[in-house]
């Protein structure tokens, strides 16, 4: 990477790191939270779903909007909402003004990684796959660090100190990109003429579908609220005749006909996250229950997976810059799908060094793919809808996690056995072995 670029990349690496951090940090507040504000655990748990669902919702709207206002505008917008809501939730005086600052927190994030990721698009064509590794690796690093680097804020100033410590990384962050962050191509500003071609009307459609058909999944432990899946089915169908009449969508369905491509890219990332979330959620259980590790132990085996696909990142990030990412985004397609099916086969019965070997070609695989699947997607995805689409990469990554952890909580009553873990290896190779149908279905439509 040039030496000159190195400080916007800071920049933009501080801010994309923000949403991710805090929406694992809150884990172990929790108890704090409920402890103080004399709540029960069901209404603390809301300061994550709330968190989750505006990202959903707010990472491709925001990036849709930094695609028509500018990405550096809406990189700083994002950045100043994030402070306003670390000030405001550090010193939250009751638990509905705290909620509504963990929504704000996650509004303020929701521009940073879309924003960012279409700026190296657009400006730094030559180290694009270095930068957006980077950018990927710290994305996915801070997700898994955010409980370890939350519990030493906690331990310091109490839970108000997931707050305070995004105030100096948020600070660094505004100076940086406020100085070097490349100027926005377009010198449109916020104005009457942006709300009108913003189609609110679209956004109100999508935002219900995405709270309904989230919202039934989070019920199907209860065996699900069907009601909820009839509102969110007939939002969707509301939304699809909205886009597919007015004249500015808010997004083009258009495109997932004319570039197939992005779809399979989103779909391909909801499995790949899936797979990988099961291990992240459902392995610690399986580890300290049924094998009978410590959970320090276990934490340092779930480090073959996560440190393994931090380490992979970058250098796949540059060997894309030189060749082209389709080479090793069909090795990490490969390399997961039969790993999938290795866990299957070799996981249940067998000792810590096949367990550490299936999770580091896990690592392996899952670094590889969070590059290269988003390298595609922004190949065939036209220059005005980038940020739009990278904002959509996000919401699939967060559905996957979502669809997860609802999995395990179906999947998993009491304690773990051998026998329900037997049921998550068998949607980890079946999310496997359809992430290897789409990728031969890209290559047969010529699509990668």
């Amino acid at each position: 990477m040039k030496r000159t670029n190195i400080p916007v990349v800071t920049g933009l690496s501080l801010g994309v790191m923000l949403n991710p951090l805090n929406s694992s940090m809150i884990a172990l507040a929790l108890y704090s939270i409920q402890q103080d504000f004399s709540l029960p655990l069901a209404t603390v748990t809301w300061l994550v779903t709330a968190f989750y669902l505006a990202s959903m919702v707010g990472q491709p709207l925001m990036g849709r909007l930094g695609d028509m206002a500018g990405h550096k505008r809406l990189f700083i917008f994002g950045l100043a909402l994030a402070l306003l809501a670390a000030l405001g939730g550090a010193w939250a005086p009751t638990f509905v003004f705290l909620l509504v600052m963990r929504i704000i927190q996650s509004l303020g994030t929701s521009p940073l990684y879309p924003c960012a990721n279409a700026t190296v698009n657009r400006v730094y064509g030559d180290e694009k796959g270095e930068m957006v590794a980077l950018m990927a690796t710290v994305n996915a690093a801070m997700a898994a660090l955010g409980p370890s680097i939350g519990g030493l804020a906690i331990a310091w100033w109490s839970w108000q100190g997931i707050f305070l410590v995004n105030i100096p990384v948020i600070l660094l962050a505004l100076f940086l990109c406020w100085r070097f962050y490349p100027a926005d191509a377009k010198a449109l500003r916020f104005d009457r003429q942006l709300l009108k071609d913003v189609d609110l009307p679209g956004v109100f459609y999508f935002t219900m579908t995405v709270l309904c058909l989230v919202g039934f999944i989070l019920t199907l432990k209860g065996g699900g609220q069907w009601w909820i899946l009839l509102l969110g089915l007939s939002a969707l169908a509301f939304f699809w005749q909205r886009e597919r009449r007015t004249a500015k969508p808010f997004i083009d369905l258009g495109l997932f006909s004319r570039y197939p491509m992005i779809g399979l890219s989103l779909v391909m990332n909801l499995l790949v996250n899936v797979y990988y979330y099961i291990i992240f959620f459902g392995l610690p259980l399986y580890l300290q229950t049924v094998m009978g590790f410590s959970a320090g132990k276990s934490g340092l085996i779930m480090l073959s997976c996560a440190g393994v696909s931090m380490l992979v990142g970058p250098p796949v990030g540059r060997y894309a810059d030189r060749v082209g990412y389709e080479r090793a985004l069909a090795f990490g397609v490969l390399v997961l799908a039969l790993t999938g099916v290795l866990f299957k086969v070799f996981f249940l019965g067998h000792g810590l060094g096949v367990i550490i070997a299936l999770m580091a070609f896990s690592g392996l695989a899952y670094g590889a793919l969070n590059v290269t699947v988003q390298l595609a997607l922004m190949r065939h995805t036209p220059g005005d809808y980038t940020g739009m689409a990278i904002g959509l990469l996000q919401s699939s990554r967060y559905l996957g996690a979502i669809g997860s952890s609802v999995a395990l909580a179906v999947m998993v009553h009491g304690d773990m056995t051998r026998g329900m873990f037997a049921g998550l290896l068998d949607m980890m190779m079946v999310a496997g072995l359809l992430l290897l149908a789409l990728w031969a279905l890209a290559r047969r439509r010529h699509a990668v």
